[in-house]
């Protein structure tokens, strides 16, 4: 007995570790590094992060195996309609394939690739035991406060920065002359900032957890800083949905018509936002609405609309019109220039795999996440709503939850974390929450 549980435990550190790396991976190294993978599509070199998360992702499934050989607990890890979406994923990537076979095949099999490690990631979180997935959760506060923090040297020590690594700072960098959208390893700061918003429901799933008035004031002032960083990236949707995902947990957490401890809460933050004014430019979120970012957006959207309707019903397939491995950020469709990301992940699907296919992963989607909304836990539940209100909304807004590999891999793991808390407290493996 002794030797198995010894084994349970090596094999319980080894999936940690690689879940670990699954989620540091993205947020650290940087594009540089990351570029170093021997592949190239168009000439242009791709992320080795298109080859290192299928390792994991086998790795983990290993260990799943090997634990569930030993009669550790492990669940509807992979449930029917989890193999059934990867086979949905798989079915899309050879239609796709065999529609693009004379003009993007490369750009098509990599942009199904991304997809289909998404739908993968859905179930990498194995975690047979409620303390693992607290763990978790801390893990996810720090790592995004600290990224917070780097966001936010980075937007006033860009020039610095890039001295020393010998880079050059685009002009489109600048928000003044000590102000910078800086580029973190995750991505363009629209990345960044959905990250952000998407790590918001884990500090107050912390903060309702929390028996102690330092760990919760902890958990304030951490959203504070996120909001901050926010900010600083100048993206207006994920800022606006970063500030609304704050102000509904703090509604929230204000139990027996506590309205006034919340008001409170959000006044006090609203003056640390206009200290905060007074120091940093935030002139590319409340004044220009009608520059060429936002109007450049809008027309990428009809366009993409305009594709949708060319091959409505099985789509015109992945990675056609729109490369996700790219130099040149516009594009000519239909005689007409428009940028390579329509900004929307419903219709850049619907454009790819046609409204009957995109039907069909809506389906498969929610039907992988129905487990979540059936969470009985009132802390958790709320957190995994919030989660996933992030991940739907930022959807119409971009099209990172598929077509860019370092967050996507982030967002989807995210949902996973919820789906597994779902099926511990369905297999009533969880004694105090």
């Amino acid at each position: 007995m002794l030797k198995i549980r010894q084994k349970k435990l090596a094999y319980g550190r080894i999936r940690e570790t690689l879940l670990l790396f699954l989620y540091l991976y993205p947020l650290t190294i940087r594009r540089q590094w990351k570029l170093i993978s021997g592949i190239e599509i168009d000439s242009i070199s791709i992320s080795n992060e298109i080859y290192i998360y299928p390792v994991l992702f086998l790795l983990l499934g290993l260990l799943s195996f090997s634990s569930r050989q030993k009669g550790e607990f492990n669940r509807s890890t992979v449930s029917l309609s989890h193999f059934g979406f990867v086979l949905f994923g798989v079915t899309i990537m050879i239609v796709s394939l065999l529609m693009n076979i004379d003009a993007s095949f490369e750009q098509s099999l990599y942009a199904s690739t991304v997809i289909i490690l998404n739908i993968v990631a859905l179930a990498a979180f194995n975690s047979s035991d409620l303390d693992s997935l607290i763990k978790v959760n801390r893990l996810i506060i720090m790592s995004t406060v600290l990224y917070s923090l780097l966001q936010i040297y980075m937007s006033f020590n860009m020039r610095t920065v890039a001295n020393i690594l010998g880079n050059k700072i685009q002009s489109k960098n600048y928000i003044n002359e000590n102000q910078f959208r800086g580029k973190l390893p995750l991505g363009f700061p629209t990345t960044v900032v959905f990250y952000f918003a998407l790590s918001i429901p884990f500090v107050y799933l912390e903060y309702n957890r929390a028996k102690t008035k330092i760990r919760r004031t902890a958990c304030i002032g951490a959203s504070f800083i996120i909001l901050i960083a926010a900010l600083l990236t100048g993206s207006r949707g994920g800022t606006a949905l970063t500030a609304l995902m704050i102000i509904w947990s703090v509604y929230s957490i204000s139990e027996r018509g506590k309205v006034a401890r919340a008001t409170a809460i959000i006044l006090a933050l609203l003056m640390g936002l206009v200290f905060a004014s007074s120091y940093i430019d935030l002139s590319r979120i409340f004044t220009r609405f009608n520059d060429s970012s936002t109007s450049a957006r809008i027309e990428a959207l009809i366009t993409s609309l305009r594709v949708v309707l060319e091959q409505p019903i099985f789509g015109t397939g992945i990675g056609r019109y729109y490369h996700r491995i790219f130099d040149e950020r516009i594009i000519s469709i239909f005689g007409q220039s428009t940028l390579i990301d329509p900004h929307n992940a419903y219709t850049l699907l619907m454009s790819e795999i046609g409204i009957v296919g995109f039907i069909a992963f809506a389906f498969l989607f929610f039907i992988n996440i129905r487990p979540v909304m059936r969470i009985k836990d009132s802390k958790w539940k709320l957190a995994a709503r919030q989660l996933l209100f992030v991940f739907l909304v930022y959807s119409a807004i971009g099209s990172q939850v598929i077509n860019e590999i370092s967050i996507s891999i982030i967002a989807w793991l995210y949902v996973g974390f919820f789906v597994r808390f779902a099926s511990l407290e369905k297999h009533s493996r969880i004694k105090e929450i």
